[in-house]
Parts: structure tokens; C-alpha cells; sequence
């Protein structure tokens, strides 16, 4: 049995998502012309709480185009420190929209209001002027956690009385509206502007959407050509995340559910995991007196075909998903406990 704990972005199509591959009405997307990108585009908007949407490739491309069609060359970005925005996208950021950093150190991936309020600069001879403040809602490398609605709020009013914008990378939002067991819009509300993804926990093989005002978003369908991102006859790639984003929300809980079953596994083979997992992510540490790294760890589960990411030499991450069933965890710590209880960590 293969268990592929690397990432919910592993996951492939479901049957139903093929089959609306197959039968999906088609036009020019960049003509405006495509029905199932269009209908796709109009569902996000009312789901996420803004007047309009725009279907892109990824959420790094919708990130990229939410940070440019929002700021200036010269302007700085608050971010988190470890956010995804940050570490994980190849500094477009600065690449291609001329920014400077503002990095944020947060507690579990939530920014403290005070600390933002520090890193907001308003320009001079000296500084850049503070254009953006990213906010990413559930925090991947923070292991999945979930920004409160409350701490939303806070930055966004703060935000708005300084006159700069807010986006919420929010890749995994419907896992935080999952775990926090709310609608969607009551954290989109504090955002101006918010990338979701489709290809991680909602299980479509490709894409993302960026939400805001129209304005915003004629803004960005330029930004997203200036990119390439421009398209032609997307419904075939939009039918999928249509059914992945009608169907796949609700059944969230479980991923959350077997994640806490894979931190207890993990916890009892005498390695450190955070009791409180609060979306479809797992972050193991290993102990310096393991006698083993995390790379030696993953290497070790691989053996016994358990797939998981090492991020660090002490940190490694597991991320449950659609194709990550009950059988599959049961295997999993069956395979922990052999290879751990030799080593005596159990």
C-alpha cells in the first residue's frame, strides 16, 4: 500500500472531475468567451463574499497577481516571516513587483497586531511606504493553523485606517471555515483581496481563483497577461474546480480528523508533534537525541512506502487529503511502530 503524505497537492481528479473535463462547453478565455471558466468565476465571487473573481493557474500566479495589481515598484510588503508569500515563491515579490520586505515574526503564523503597527511605514527619504500587508489563513509552515477570525479583523481595521490593502493568501481557507466551523465569507470579509487554490485539499488537478471588487479585478486580468497566465479554452481546467469547489468542501473535517490521528501516532513513537492540529497538516520534530534527522526519517517511512516531506533537519511534514482514507493511517502506524520501536523511542 502507497500512503503519499507529502503535500495535498498530490492528489489526482476524481472520476466526476474527468468526466466534466470531458463534456465541458468551451470558448476563449481571454476573450471573455469561455461559459465554464465564466460560471466558475461567478460561484467563487458569491462564495468568497466579493463582486468578482478571475480563474488563474496557481495560487503562487494568483498571489503574484493580487501583490502587483495593488502596489507600486518601491512600496514594501508586511508579511509573516515564514509565510508562503515569503519563503516559498520564488520572491516575486521583489522579482516582478518591485517590493521590499517587511517580515513579521508571528506566534503559530497569526502576525500580532502591535508588530504589524511597527512595520507599517507611511515613507519617507529613508523607507519605502508600506503598499501591502499579507495575511495567510491556514498557515502552512506554521503546521495548518488557523488565524482566528478576530485577529483578521484587528489588521484589517488597522489596515483600513491607514489606507493600504489587505490579501489573504488563503490557499487552504476553506480548511480554516472548516475547523473554525463558520461560513467562508466571515474571514474573506476582513480581506480586500484573497487567492484560494483548487488543486490542494479540493482535489481538482489544476488552478486557483483571485477574488476582490471589479475594479480590482480588471486590474489583475492584465497583471495575470503580463504574466502569462492568459488563457484559451480554460473550461476544460475550470469544470474540474467547479465540481472540486461544489463538492469537496464539506468533507474537510475528515482530513482534519486523520491528521490528528497521525499526531498521535507519531506523538506515542516518542517524537514531538503539536497536540493542537487544527487543519490537514502534521509537523513532527525530531529530537536531537533521536540518533536520526529528519531526512533519515523520511527515508525510513519511504522503505515502507510512507511518503512525507522533510523540511528541515528537524521538521518534517505530513498532509492529509482526499486519497488519505482510514486504511491508509492505520497502515502508516503500523509502519511507525515497527521502524521506531527498534529504535526504542516507543
Amino acid at each position: 500500500m502507497r500512503v503519499d503524505l507529502r503535500s495535498d497537492t498530490v492528489t489526482q481528479p476524481t472520476r466526476e472531475m474527468r468526466e466534466a473535463m470531458l463534456v465541458a462547453e468551451v470558448g476563449d478565455d481571454m476573450s471573455g468567451e469561455d461559459p465554464t471558466v465564466r460560471e466558475l468565476e461567478a460561484y467563487c465571487a458569491k462564495l468568497l463574499g466579493k463582486e468578482a473573481s478571475m480563474f488563474v493557474v496557481s495560487g503562487t500566479m494568483g498571489n503574484l497577481i493580487c501583490v502587483n495589481a495593488q502596489t507600486k515598484p518601491g512600496d514594501s510588503i508586511i508579511f509573516e516571516r515564514t509565510s508562503h508569500i515569503c519563503n516559498s515563491e520564488a520572491n516575486g515579490y521583489a522579482r516582478i513587483s518591485g517590493l521590499a520586505a517587511a517580515p513579521v515574526d508571528g506566534v503559530k503564523g497569526v502576525m500580532p497586531l502591535e508588530s504589524v503597527r511597527r512595520a507599517y511605514k507611511p515613507g519617507d527619504l529613508h523607507t519605502p511606504k508600506t503598499g501591502l500587508i499579507a495575511v495567510e489563513n491556514t498557515h502552512n509552515l506554521s503546521g495548518g493553523f488557523v488565524m482566528p477570525a478576530a485577529a483578521m479583523r484587528d489588521i484589517y481595521e488597522f489596515a483600513r485606517s491607514v489606507n493600504i490593502p489587505v490579501h489573504l493568501d488563503g490557499a487552504r481557507i476553506f480548511n480554516a471555515a472548516s475547523y473554525l466551523n463558520c461560513d467562508v465569507k466571515e474571514l474573506t470579509q476582513y480581506c480586500d483581496t484573497v487567492s484560494m487554490c483548487f488543486s490542494k485539499g479540493l482535489c481538482a488537478p489544476v488552478g486557483a481563483v483571485v477574488a476582490g471588487t471589479r475594479r480590482f479585478v480588471e486590474k489583475a486580468r492584465g497583471v495575470r497577461k503580463l504574466v502569462g497566465g492568459a488563457m484559451r479554452q480554460a473550461g476544460v481546467l475550470a469544470a474540474p474546480a467547479l465540481v472540486a469547489v461544489r463538492t469537496m468542501r464539506g468533507r474537510l473535517n475528515e482530513d482534519r480528523r486523520r491528521a490528528v490521528l497521525l499526531g498521535k501516532i507519531f506523538r506515542d513513537a516518542g517524537l514531538q508533534v503539536d497536540q493542537d492540529i487544527q487543519s490537514n497538516i502534521v509537523m513532527v520534530q525530531v529530537p536531537e537525541t533521536a540518533g536520526f534527522d529528519a531526512r533519515d526519517m523520511v527515508d525510513m517511512l519511504a522503505a515502507k512506502d510512507v511518503h512525507c516531506l522533510a523540511l528541515s533537519k528537524e521538521q518534517v511534514r505530513l498532509v492529509t487529503h482526499y486519497y488519505i482514507d482510514d486504511a491508509a493511517v492505520e497502515y502508516t502506524a503500523r509502519a511507525v511502530k515497527e521502524i521506531f520501536s527498534r529504535r526504542q523511542l516507543i
